[in-house]
């Protein structure tokens, strides 16, 4: 490409607003990458719901409103409004999930697509195109597209606006629980874990959106004490509390393709543990930077209380250091990179 401009559409889930208000870990990850795009030689346009703002030195299609509850075909409303747009561009960067860019390519086989999976994918089988182009966030995620679909794709991980988030070494003594309000994140064991070893502990996550409401129930009315359940928390809060805490406590119950919430509190210099299972190890380095405890020993709780005893052990400035290699500036290049190879003929 020279030094001309990659003229990229980053389409972005049609649920929240991008960048989001609350929850919402993919949204986020599209806003970074758009702004670190467009330092690397790559003029992107933003594909996301309306409210969502424009990215610096870039440009915004506004597709759907925000929906109230999910419904399921919010990604094919908003497609039908941006698919008219898509010949504009020298490439696409889908972060949906789904089967709408394929089917567009299928249709205009000169498109260039790459397909960016956040999650354990579903589909039944791979897109019916002959270079799906699809990457993937983390070396588990692509041992696991390789065993479901014997295909095996690239890898990014996903990237964290290091200046957004305040380092503090000295940290107080609450524990911290947060992310989704869902069993598999394991909220419920983080409360038995404060009660049992009779420390403070704050539990704060979505409440609302793509939740389990009669667990977020549970969970808020096991919360007594010193043992607090804030809920929802708003940006400046979510920050404060991040920074603050003793260690994030994540005991993830299912294989998690990454974890952007595990990044944000190393980039405040608070330590995480958590379990062994899907990319957790590829972020959390044992005893560098918190510890990696294992799913399914028993007591299971042995191995938690033990790792929260040696909180003070690790040093708050190695878990800044640890995500250095995430920032945006490096996961842009990365993603230039890929840009280039496919533009150049290079599919995989």
């Amino acid at each position: 490409m020279g030094g001309e401009k990659i003229r990229v559409a980053l389409i972005a889930p049609s649920v929240f607003t991008t960048p989001p208000k609350g929850y919402g870990g993919i949204e986020m990850f599209a806003w970074d990458l758009a702004r670190g795009l467009s330092e690397v030689g790559v003029e992107p346009t933003l594909i996301a719901p309306r409210g969502s703002l424009r990215p610096p030195k870039g440009h915004l299609i506004e597709t759907i409103d925000p929906p109230n509850r999910f419904t399921g075909n919010e990604e094919e409303l908003a497609y039908n409004i941006y698919k008219g747009r898509l010949g504009e561009f020298d490439l696409i960067n889908d972060h949906t999930h789904q089967k709408w860019v394929y089917i567009y390519k299928l249709e205009h086989p000169e498109t260039r697509i790459i397909g960016t999976i956040h999650g354990i994918q579903t589909w039944g089988s791979l897109p019916p195109v002959r270079w799906p182009n699809i990457v993937g966030i983390s070396e588990w995620q692509l041992g696991d597209m390789e065993r479901r679909y014997r295909y095996r794709p690239r890898k990014v991980n996903l990237c964290i606006d290091m200046d957004s988030y305040p380092f503090r070494e000295e940290k107080g003594e609450r524990l911290l629980s947060m992310g989704l309000m869902s069993r598999n994140k394991g909220h419920h064991l983080s409360v038995l874990l404060g009660k049992k070893m009779g420390l403070p502990l704050d539990v704060a996550g979505e409440t609302e959106f793509g939740v389990d409401t009669g667990y977020v129930d549970r969970v808020m009315s096991s919360c007594v004490g010193d043992v607090r359940f804030l809920g929802r928390v708003g940006t400046e809060d979510k920050l404060r509390i991040l920074s603050e805490a003793k260690g994030l406590l994540l005991p993830f119950l299912q294989e998690e393709a990454w974890s952007l919430l595990a990044l944000e509190a190393l980039a405040c210099g608070t330590p995480v543990i958590t379990t062994n299972l899907g990319a957790m190890p590829e972020i959390i380095e044992d005893g560098v930077n918190g510890f990696i405890c294992e799913y399914g020993s028993r007591p299971w709780e042995h191995s938690f209380i033990d790792a929260i005893n040696r909180l003070d052990d690790i040093d708050p400035r190695e878990c800044r250091r640890s995500v250095e290699r995430f920032s945006i500036p490096v996961i842009a290049r990365q993603y230039r990179a890929l840009y280039e190879e496919v533009l150049a003929g290079r599919e995989w």
